[in-house]
């Protein structure tokens, strides 16, 4: 009596999920380069000469570019998003990973808002009172400093030199006539 024992070998089926990131390439594993997102099915034959599929299933990871718009005052630091202190006005670019390890960009636009510093000379008569840009009033000669803030929060200096002129009296002598 003879006996043929049948042998039965497996059929692979092979779920693969990739991510790339936005502009990489991924390479299958018959060889294709792909950049796509999507299933990608490979077949190949097993060592015993099976079917075999390997499904690559692909995602692609977006890349980031942030844009900040950014305002300080003059004199003042600002901090970058990776931590550099500028104070000076500009474009400033800088590149970080994305938790997924893809590249992301942000650009930060500085903008340095002036301070001003004015200075004006003002005359008063004795006696008279003058309001200072402040809102302070003032009766005596000297020089004020008064601290504002602009409309973009930044500081204002207005020196005010006030002089008090002494108030004229004239005496005008008439004659007359008896009788005039």
């Amino acid at each position: 009596c003879s006996s043929d024992l049948l042998t039965v070998r497996a059929n692979y089926n092979i779920n693969r999920a990739i991510s790339i990131c936005q502009g990489d390439t991924f390479t299958l594993p018959n060889g294709q380069p792909v950049t796509m997102p999507g299933v990608y099915t490979s077949r190949y034959l097993s060592l015993y000469g099976c079917d075999s599929i390997i499904n690559t299933i692909l995602s692609v990871r977006q890349n980031y570019t942030i844009t900040n718009n950014a305002e300080v005052c003059q004199g003042d630091q600002f901090t970058l998003p990776g931590g550099t202190v500028t104070g000076t006005a500009g474009t400033y670019t800088q590149s970080f990973l994305s938790v997924y390890g893809c590249d992301s960009t942000v650009n930060t636009i500085l903008s340095v808002r002036p301070d001003y510093t004015i200075s004006q000379n003002v005359s008063i008569c004795r006696g008279s009172t003058y309001i200072l840009p402040d809102n302070i009033s003032v009766t005596n000669a000297g020089n004020y400093t008064s601290h504002l803030t602009t409309v973009f929060g930044c500081d204002s200096i207005i020196n005010t030199h006030l002089t008090v002129s002494n108030n004229i009296t004239n005496t005008v002598y008439r004659r007359i006539c008896q009788g005039q």
